[in-house]
Order: C-alpha cells, then sequence, then structure tokens
C-alpha cells in the first residue's frame, strides 16, 4: 500500500535534531518477501510573495534481500533556502550489511556519510559493526535492541576542527498497536566516546500514528538530541515535532 502525505500541519525546527544521529531504525525495509524492494522520494518547491522560498529534497530507499543477508542503502538530501538565505542544507548516504544469525541475533556492518551546514558539520564519515537483538516479536508488539561500535572521522570547517575517535553505539526501539486504529513507536539512542564516557550523544525520536478512518491516519512525532560536545555556538539540546495527515490508497 502506498502512503502519501498530503498535509503537513505543523513543522517547527530550527535546528534538526536527528542531524548528528540518524535514525535507521524508521527507514528499514520489513518486507522479507521481496528479493529487492524500496522507495524513492523528489520534491521541488518554489514559493514567490513577501518573501522567495526553495526547497529542493530527495531520498532513495533500497534493499536487497537473499538467503539469512541483506544490503540496505539509505540516501537523503536537504536544501531550503529563504531570500537566497539557505536555512537547511543536509544529507547522508547509509549503506548496511545485515545476516541474520538466528531467529533472534543478528550481525550488522555498515557505513555512512552526512553532512549538515546549520549544525557546521561539513562531513562525517564512520564505518562500523554489532549485533541486533529482537527481544519481542509478536503480533502487536515489537522490541529490538542493537549494541555496536563504530570509527568516527568529522570535520568542521567554520570552526577549523576535525576529529578522529571511536565511539559505542546502543539502541532500544520498540513499536506497539493498540487495537487496530493506534500506533506508537519510540526509538532511543546512547553514543558515547570509548575512552570518554562524558562525551557522548542521546536521541530520542517518539511517534504516534491515529487511524482516524479506514484511508486517513494523524502521526505526531517529537524529536530531541543531545550532544555533549556540540560544535562552537551550537546548542547542546536541539529538537523538533512533526504533526501530519497521511492518506494511503
Amino acid at each position: 500500500m502506498r502512503k502519501i502525505v498530503c498535509v503537513i500541519l505543523v513543522l517547527v525546527n530550527i535546528l534538526v535534531a536527528n542531524a548528528q544521529i540518524i535514525n535507521i531504525e524508521n527507514k528499514r525495509i520489513y518486507d522479507d518477501s521481496a528479493k529487492f524492494s524500496g522507495k524513492l522520494k523528489f520534491k521541488v518547491m518554489g514559493i514567490k510573495n513577501t518573501v522567495e522560498t526553495f526547497d529542493f529534497g530527495n531520498s532513495i530507499y533500497l534493499q536487497y534481500k537473499k538467503n539469512n543477508y541483506k544490503w540496505l542503502l539509505l540516501t537523503d538530501i536537504n536544501y531550503i533556502s529563504v531570500d537566497s538565505i539557505v536555512s537547511d542544507n543536509s544529507g547522508f548516504a547509509h549503506l548496511r550489511y545485515t545476516n541474520k544469525l538466528s531467529e533472534e541475533i543478528a550481525l550488522e556492518l555498515f557505513t555512512q556519510a552526512q553532512f549538515n551546514k546549520a549544525m557546521h558539520v561539513d562531513l562525517r564519515a564512520l564505518v562500523g559493526g554489532g549485533f541486533r537483538l529482537t527481544a519481542i516479536n509478536s503480533g502487536n508488539t515489537n522490541l529490538f535492541y542493537g549494541l555496536s561500535c563504530f570509527y568516527e572521522h568529522e570535520e568542521n570547517q567554520t570552526d577549523n576542527e576535525t576529529f578522529d575517535l571511536g565511539r559505542l553505539s546502543t539502541y532500544l526501539t520498540y513499536h506497539i498497536l493498540i487495537g487496530e486504529s493506534t500506533e506508537i513507536s519510540n526509538t532511543t539512542y546512547f553514543q558515547p566516546v570509548i575512552n570518554n564516557m562524558t562525551d557522548q550523544r542521546i536521541f530520542n525520536e517518539l511517534s504516534i500514528t491515529l487511524q482516524i478512518v479506514k484511508k486517513l491516519s494523524f502521526e505526531a512525532s517529537y524529536y530531541i538530541l543531545y550532544d555533549s560536545n556540540s560544535p562552537k555556538n551550537i546548542p547542546n539540546t536541539n529538537w523538533k515535532y512533526e504533526n501530519k495527515l497521511s492518506l494511503s490508497f
């Protein structure tokens, strides 16, 4: 079933919270029946009234599955300018290999590159691996836990800084279906530096989806990021929320 977001009711965000941590959990493709699966998104919008606004975005989600392993490729680019002043210029590419060792445990290897000009991140590249545990997988409740480590290289030309370090990454994600009309999902990441646990990032994303009628649903999402060592002039805590209506057909 295809889902089209037809109305964005509220979008308040000055600094994009998930620019520092890419939430892969809400981008996974759970269709195990197809060898190839995925989706493409593309948007271009221009508005001219008292101000001139240009909005461009493109994302690609592709998955290849064979036997017990999967390859997942994710890319996303966003650009927004208002009167030639850029308010958002960000993007990432993520490649992940998953090997299902048993019904509960999977081995994962990944690499990623991203940038976000508003957050003073010119380049963040990482490579790592770890394990994903399926703790609960029932009809109405799904609970997953992940533990990995990765090497991270970051460049910040605005402040003339470069970082090379290793981080642990642990996350907990769940999906709960209440009746046939309400779904609650939440993902929490904790990423400390291996040799300095006080240098850490904590990210949480909470979403609630309510089916209004058969093909119309309302979704509310809240994102918050804490970075104990954020770039200069960037607050340690950033957040955003979204409310939207979705029409399925």
